[in-house]
């Protein structure tokens, strides 16, 4: 049964990395933290591993410091509750769980009396967490007064099949303890999910995100902040700085999920990975207005009417050796299906298809280096598409974009030819590797099993 529209303030307290030996500074601090969250909210959202710490060094290391008096989760959790029941509010935390010998990056959802209404366990692991933790096995909302709340940790975020899930769940809310690990330069903290998929994932799963992390650093790793919360449409309302320790406050509607889409059913994104073909192979891309052709060819008929056609070309990227053949192929509008250039392997669809992940998904499980989309699309959609299957993007329209595997921009105005909008060459062997951190492979790491659309 659907529920009524219903208003909710939520608080993303932005947290400082505390090396896991300082867990006594941790405990005090973030529930200085929280209290000062709940004074203005209905629910507070703590970071991922907000106790004791993210980085945990080694099994070793954390045993050591269990050795050494540090307690339990149920410590911290006890701290929570008497905040929650104190200020009367639900709190969402991560935190590190041990069970039956093994460890678990886990966050919990407590209700205003401080009860645990129930938890969930990071399925994607990133990198090092493979070292300590063991993935989650289930992915299911949790019931609350305000209705499903959907729980994903950090990297789950960059896998979509995982938001989808808990919106076809019956999910009204998106909340992300997060400890989001520097992709940019010192002097430039940046990645990618508060930049552009966290507003993605709100926008194509209908329903409001809110996002809560570290910032500063724990052993080797940077944290970037940047916490926020994003209404249903993508829209940023809150954010933290990168910095330090903060708290963003804003006010969300909560709804019923849009209806599932039937693209959800109509495109294959099972198990099976065809992998690109690795090629050394330069790439050239243009986007251009069609020429006048021979009448009565398809050509002349795109021209006639102003189409913009998007041409690509390839091209040894060491010369002509004897034998050699070149490629080319222009394309007018989406294929939706893969086809071929050389070795090259590309699809085009519709903008509109570009903003949900499950056409571009299947068409990457199928082994695509480049997807080209047709017609106006948002930045954030285009970058989402790229950055979550590590394929290149160009977006076809009178104010072409590219996006290159990691979701940035490609500067492709540079010496255009004639009639071009948009040139670039570019290394298709970038979208040949799905790994975004060491060990760490988007594609690989699905869990179909899981999944319920």
């Amino acid at each position: 049964m659907s529920q009524p529209p219903q208003r909710l303030r939520i608080a993303v307290a932005q947290t400082p990395g505390v090396p896991l030996h300082a867990w006594r500074a941790t405990m005090a601090g973030v529930g200085e933290l929280a209290e000062r969250a709940a004074e203005s909210a209905d629910l507070v959202l703590l970071p991922e591993c907000a106790w004791p710490a993210y980085w945990l060094g080694s099994w070793d290391d954390y045993r050591e410091c269990r050795a050494s008096g540090m307690p339990s989760a149920d410590d911290f959790l006890d701290l929570l509750a008497a905040i929650a029941s104190r200020r009367r509010v639900h709190i969402c935390a991560g935190y590190v769980a041990e069970e039956e010998g093994e460890l678990f990056n886990r966050a919990a959802i407590l209700d205003p009396h401080g009860e645990i209404l129930g938890t969930y366990d990071k399925t994607f692991l990133w990198s090092f967490d493979r070292n300590w933790f063991t993935p989650g096995r289930e992915i299911r909302p949790i019931q609350t007064a305000f209705g499903p709340v959907g729980l994903l940790i950090c990297a789950d975020a960059r896998i979509p099949e995982i938001a989808a899930t808990l919106v076809a769940r019956g999910a009204r809310l998106l909340l992300q303890p997060t400890a989001w690990v520097n992709g940019g330069r010192p002097d430039h903290l940046w990645n990618p999910q508060p930049d552009f998929l966290v507003p993605t994932r709100a926008r194509e799963c209908g329903v409001p995100m809110a996002s809560a992390s570290k910032c500063g650093s724990e052993g080797d790793t940077t944290f970037v902040g940047s916490s926020l919360v994003c209404d249903a449409h993508g829209r940023k309302l809150a954010v933290c700085d990168t910095s330090r320790p903060d708290v963003a406050v804003a006010e969300v509607t909560l709804a019923d999920p849009r209806p599932r889409r039937r693209i959800l059913r109509r495109w294959r994104l099972g198990p099976d990975f065809t992998r690109p073909p690795h090629f050394e192979q330069a790439a050239r891309l243009s986007v251009a207005r069609s020429r006048p052709a021979v009448e009565g060819t398809p050509a002349a008929e795109h021209a006639s009417r102003g189409t913009l056609l998007c041409r690509v070309a390839m091209r040894s990227a060491h010369g002509p050796p004897a034998g050699d053949i070149s490629h080319d192929i222009e394309l007018y509008g989406p294929t939706e299906s893969v086809v071929g250039c050389g070795r090259l392997r590309l699809a085009a669809i519709a903008a509109r298809q570009a903003h949900h992940f499950a056409l571009a998904r299947s068409l990457a499980l199928q082994g695509i280096h480049l997807l080209i989309v047709f017609g106006r699309a948002r930045a954030e959609s285009l970058r989402a598409r790229a950055a979550e299957n590590r394929i290149f993007v160009v977006a076809v329209s009178d104010a072409p974009q590219a996006y290159d595997p990691r979701g940035l921009p490609i500067d492709g105005h540079a010496a255009l030819g004639d009639d071009e909008l948009l040139g670039l060459t570019f290394d298709p062997g970038q979208a040949v590797s799905k790994e975004v951190a060491p060990g760490t492979d988007v594609f690989a790491g699905r869990r179909v099993d899981l999944y319920e659309f």
